[in-house]
């Protein structure tokens, strides 16, 4: 076609042939070229390009970084010479490996900066980072430096091999016996109550101390509050010591536990240990109203009990006489059942006192519409009843869900209830929606106020003992239900939970975990506000302070404290809205950890099984150079990669210029001999 319209063109134009036979042939051939190109593009051809990348074998070097190496008497030689040591054996492998170093405790960091203040060690995370950093890469050989203690994840002996590559391990530590004495776990409860006794259970343990004489002491702001001596009678020697002590001050209360010999021990961090506790001057008062028996009541009691913060009582609705604003929360099951009922709910509301209405088969609709009109509506046909499946709501977000019922909640029979539909124009979550057939409906079914005050919550349909039944069978225990529901009444019953500005910050965090605040603010119409701006202090045990501000977003308020060291802190918090002001103050406290000092002597089993699993082999620290050597000997190749890419031609550049150049060669030389 594009011969022949340049053929055409160009044989009826008689005053370029007038010129010269040549002419009109030449522009011809540029024009025929011309169009062929194009003609071609619009075919839309491809150009495949193959590149090929020769990959040399890489060498992964992971030394371990957690404090548990400098438990060994050869702590110096760790801290100054086998760090150089390490990077001298990298240079060795020259040009012909990649060499990749690593530091880790219980994650992994690039290089070598070693420190040795690792809190954890998690092993079974070295091998996942491995798996995911060198996927489909010529991983030749790994080669870690550990003492082969864990006390994060699993055993790596038990994981699979995915890698397929040779583990080269060296034994750090100690591996022969020592003379040693430990606090080995302190086991208290969190809370307790003024003028209580508490419970403690301390377990020692000792080494190579057979015969020798221990002194435990426990001490509080200074003062002895518990000694206890006795004599070692075993080489493997294992002691556990319970005990109770009273309560006397309120408060968060810290406990010093020191285990004392007189024989010279290597390692003296782990004769040391402490816990907290938060005495309390009061409990929480819960009433649980019904209308009539049920044994859901006696699951919500079950549940309830277990918190010793909670001090439960259990009325029947026509027979309470109790003075409402003595109570924390009401729970209210199948509450109002007759119109004598709605008076009860009516002082409830006036006191401004948090609660949960359970609806079930006996509750009256028509008169919880009168006695909730402006908080909650509810829509029903009184004499139709169903029976349906409930759903956990992924997005609910005003506490965590434990992962296990969420796994195992299909399983989970159904509850009976009138066919009902509840809205309401306060701001709320869904915490379990009905579920119809396989498909989630949306329609709530357990509901949690979010910022109305006081704060409530819905429950529609009976038959909780049913889920509490399933979870035993599930679980063999009570606890993840029984948890459940605890987290409900917490957040109703939350102190500040009515107040316009929240902080969220526990009383006790671990040393060496990043501390994270969450804040909330409130407008008078109690709704979230991103308007206000939130100041911290932070007070430490020298005095000394520190100033913070919150990062707002969505309307919520969050501040990153960072990984603070181990020690009681105070702060004060400041809100400010316009030309308000919200002020909190407080206390918390960081716990040292003391993981890495409770094994004194070096795995050499699990050292050596991981190296002979993977093909690899056990090394010591001076056997540096025979490493290199051996995996030199294994004779790792060099992989080559070839890969093929497809690109569209017309993207070449240099091909549309030669298009242009000829039309526009061809226009020049037709108006130069006079043609159109």
């Amino acid at each position: 076609m594009s011969a022949l319209a340049s053929y055409w063109l160009y044989k009826s134009d008689k005053l370029l042939r007038e010129q010269s036979i040549w002419l009109p042939r030449i522009l011809g051939l540029f024009r025929f070229l011309s169009l062929s190109f194009i003609a071609f593009f619009l075919l839309e051809p491809l150009i495949r390009t193959e590149t090929r990348e020769v990959q040399q074998p890489i060498i992964a070097i992971l030394l371990d970084n957690s404090e548990s190496i400098l438990n060994g008497s050869d702590s110096s030689y760790y801290k100054s010479e086998l760090p150089n040591e390490i990077k001298a054996l990298a240079l060795e492998f020259g040009d012909s490996y990649e060499v990749e170093l690593f530091s880790f405790d219980d994650v992994v960091k690039r290089g070598l900066d070693q420190d040795y203040r690792g809190k954890m060690t998690d092993l079974s995370n070295v091998m996942s980072d491995l798996e995911t950093r060198y996927y489909n890469r010529n991983l030749a050989a790994v080669i870690l430096a550990s003492d082969g203690n864990y006390n994060k994840g699993i055993n790596p002996i038990y994981l699979p091999l995915s890698l397929n590559t040779p583990f080269y391990t060296v034994l750090l530590g100690d591996t022969g016996k020592i003379s040693d004495i430990a606090i080995k776990e302190i086991i208290n409860n969190s809370i307790s109550f003024l003028g209580d006794e508490f419970p403690v259970e301390i377990n020692l343990s000792g080494e190579g101390m057979n015969g020798e004489d221990y002194t435990l002491e426990i001490t509080n702001n200074g003062q002895k509050v518990f000694e206890q001596k006795g004599k070692i009678d075993n080489e493997q020697w294992f002691k556990s010591i319970k005990l109770l002590l009273p309560a006397n001050k309120t408060g968060v209360q810290r406990y010093n536990v020191s285990l004392k010999t007189s024989s010279e021990e290597r390692v003296k961090q782990n004769n040391n240990g402490l816990f907290y506790i938060t005495i309390l001057d009061e409990r929480l008062k819960i009433a649980i109203i019904t209308s009539a028996p049920h044994p859901d009541v006696a699951v919500w009691a079950k549940a309830l009990k277990k918190n010793k913060n909670y001090e439960l009582s259990i009325f029947e609705a026509d027979k309470f006489n109790q003075n409402i604003n003595d109570f924390s929360l009401f729970i209210l099951y199948q509450v109002p059942s007759k119109i004598s009922q709605t008076a009860l709910i009516d002082q409830i509301k006036s006191a401004k006192i948090p609660y949960l209405l359970q609806i079930g088969l006996n509750t009256n609709i028509n008169l919880l519409n009168q006695v909730l009109d402006g908080e909650y509506s509810f829509k029903t046909e009184a004499t139709v009843k169903e029976d349906f499946k409930a759903m956990l709501n992924n997005s609910f977000s005003l506490f965590t869900i434990d992962q296990r019922l969420k796994d195992n909640q299909y399983s989970f029979p159904p509850f009976t209830a009138p066919f009902i539909s509840v809205s309401s124009n306060q701001v709320y979550q869904k915490l379990l929606t009905k579920q119809i057939g396989q498909m989630d409906s949306g329609l709530p079914i357990w509901i949690l106020s979010e910022s109305a005050y006081p704060k409530s919550g819905i429950i529609i349909g009976e038959g909780l003992w049913r889920w509490s039944v399933n979870a035993y069978s599930v679980f063999e225990n009570h606890d993840v239900f029984d948890d459940f529901l605890q987290q409900s009444v917490k957040y109703l019953i939350r102190k500040g939970g009515n107040s316009r500005f929240e902080l969220e910050l526990e009383k006790e965090y671990f040393e060496g975990i990043r501390i994270k605040l969450n804040a909330s603010l409130l407008n008078p119409s109690m709704e979230k506000t991103s308007e206000g701006s939130i100041d911290f202090t932070l007070i430490n045990e020298r005095n000394e302070n520190f100033e913070y501000a919150f990062i707002e977003s969505g309307g919520n308020y969050s501040l990153d404290l960072g990984v603070l060291e181990a020690g009681d802190y105070s702060f004060k918090a400041l809100a400010e809205l316009g030309e308000e002001r919200f002020t909190k103050n407080g206390k918390f406290t960081i716990k040292k950890m003391m993981l890495e000092q409770k094994d004194t002597r070096a795995n050499v089993s699990l050292m050596y099984q991981w190296a002979d699993k993977t093909g690899g082999a056990l090394y010591f620290p001076n056997q540096l150079n025979e490493i290199q050597t051996d995996i030199k000997k294994s004779n790792s190749p060099s992989i080559s990669y070839q890969s093929e890419q497809f690109s569209d031609m017309i993207r070449l550049s240099w091909l549309m210029f030669i298009i242009v150049l000829f039309l526009s060669i061809e226009w020049f030389l037709r108006r130069f001999y006079g043609s159109y």
